[in-house]
């Protein structure tokens, strides 16, 4: 028996799952949606802290790390290339709002949920974090002190 080539070993030993083109464009589309949603709101609910770089990032790392997850099959290639995003996320971009970090987080989990095909996942967590965000931003904004004329004298 002729042991198999090389090609053939690594065929078999992928468990990425083939998918045409049409899916690989609605997987990239879903994702890249659903980030530029998170974004916007981002956009509406953070007022003076708004940075547009952090609503740019959320696009591009949902997109990315759905990406990622088409690209690497198995659960430890998943581990650690998300891994990876994440340290770069934490150490390359400066927040200026604690809650920035967590709305990027929210991106890279949805668009982890897009690659890995779990599409009704992936809406259902970018409608719920958008809600989040936006009740968050409407419950604990500061509100602006109203002081008699009294006081100030």
């Amino acid at each position: 028996m002729k042991p198999p080539s090389l090609d053939q070993f690594l065929a078999s030993t992928s468990s990425m799952q083939q998918i045409s083109g049409l899916q690989l464009l609605a997987t990239i589309g879903l994702a890249t949606a659903l980030g530029a949603l998170m974004a916007y709101v981002y956009r509406r609910a953070a007022q003076e802290s708004y940075n547009p770089a952090i609503a740019q990032s959320i696009v591009l790392l949902t997109t990315l790390m759905a990406l990622v997850m088409l690209i690497v099959g198995d659960t430890l290639s998943r581990a650690f290339g998300s891994v990876g995003i994440l340290s770069m996320m934490r150490f390359r971009i400066k927040f200026k709002a604690p809650t920035d970090p967590l709305i990027l987080l929210g991106g890279v989990v949805v668009g982890m949920a897009c690659g890995t095909g779990m599409d009704r996942v992936a809406i259902a967590g970018a409608l719920v974090l958008c809600l989040l965000i936006l009740v968050q931003a409407h419950l604990f904004e500061p509100r602006p002190s109203v002081r008699s004329p009294q006081e100030e004298l």
